[in-house]
């Protein structure tokens, strides 16, 4: 009942509650020509692997099983096919739907645990769609310019 439960709460929904109107922002809130070319741009190595670096180690791996640390030591071995698969993302041609498959499971907070006020839920991820998200929020120009 509680993992039913949890699964409802976080899993994915079929509907965008929260629908964005185009005259949020007003003139001066908007980026850019410039700066939309330079989000708009396509992924770099150097970022790429930048991103993988600050990646932190010893982390739970996602339902791949391939955690952080096999990419940041076979970098030059699967740089190639790495830099791939940002392009084919970049491009609209990645599938995302295996990607950002997660699962979703509860861990105690305490031994022995038996209150649902006791355990936390967790969502272990693939390694993939972190670094993905992580080259994404890491971008020069959202930093720079402290865009959320």
């Amino acid at each position: 009942m509680l993992l039913a439960f949890t699964k409802n709460l976080f899993g994915p929904k079929n509907y965008n509650p929260l629908p964005l109107d185009e005259d949020l922002w007003a003139e001066g809130e908007l980026v850019s020509e410039n700066g939309n070319n330079f989000l708009t741009r396509p992924f770099s190595e150097e970022e790429i692997k930048a991103a993988l670096f600050q990646m932190e180690k010893n982390k739970a791996a996602g339902p791949d099983c391939i955690p952080a640390e096999f990419f940041q030591q076979c970098w030059e071995i699967v740089k190639q096919n790495i830099l791939e698969l940002f392009h084919d993302f970049y491009v609209g041609n990645l599938n995302v739907s295996r990607l950002n498959y997660g699962i979703i499971t509860i861990l105690p907070k305490v031994a022995d645990a038996e209150k649902i006020q006791q355990f936390r839920p967790i969502c272990l991820l693939n390694y993939l769609y972190k670094w993905i998200t992580k080259v994404t929020v890491t971008h020069p120009f959202l930093v720079e310019n402290k865009i959320p």
